[in-house]
């Protein structure tokens, strides 16, 4: 019931290589904001289980545990946007949509849906919210929000790094 997950850290080797600024192309080496270098080290591949999302009885999902098939596989990009931290989200839903960081401090970063995005959030289901914890150099908690029709669903997801 595992299933190799890169929602979270296969963007960095992406992500830092296709958004460097022209000083850094220039010879002066990138610094991206504090929270972008935090992530700078979890580079890697990253396992866990995906847990699928049922409404419970209090407005957040209740973890499901299922085997995801490859098709179903997402990533998360994340970049520097003005000086700050944001992540677009490439969902197994055919949407994207781009979180930016509210709030962190050393090794948790909180993450919302700011207006204005490409889906309406009353109606679209999307990925809206985003809380990440990094437990050690080889441990991640994920804590997504995602919304349907207005209504939020919450589900937890634990990583282990592999590479």
């Amino acid at each position: 019931m595992r299933a190799a997950i890169c929602t979270t850290l296969a963007f960095a080797a992406v992500t830092l290589a296709t958004v460097t600024p022209a000083s850094a192309q220039m010879g002066e080496p990138y610094q991206g904001s504090a929270e972008s270098e935090q992530l700078k080290p979890l580079v890697g591949v990253w396992e866990g289980d995906m847990p699928m999302m049922d409404k419970g009885g209090d407005g957040h999902g209740e973890a499901q545990h299922q085997d995801m098939p490859p098709m179903m596989e997402m990533i998360s990009m994340y970049h520097d946007r003005d000086g700050k931290l944001s992540m677009t989200h490439y969902c197994m839903m055919g949407n994207q949509p781009r979180l930016d960081l509210v709030g962190s401090e050393p090794g948790k970063m909180s993450f919302d849906f700011p207006p204005p995005n490409e889906i309406d959030p009353a109606t679209g289901m999307h990925m809206h919210g985003l809380d990440l914890t990094i437990v050690d150099e080889t441990h991640i908690t994920q804590r997504w929000t995602a919304y349907q029709n207005g209504e939020g669903m919450a589900h937890d997801q634990h990583l282990s790094r592999v590479q």
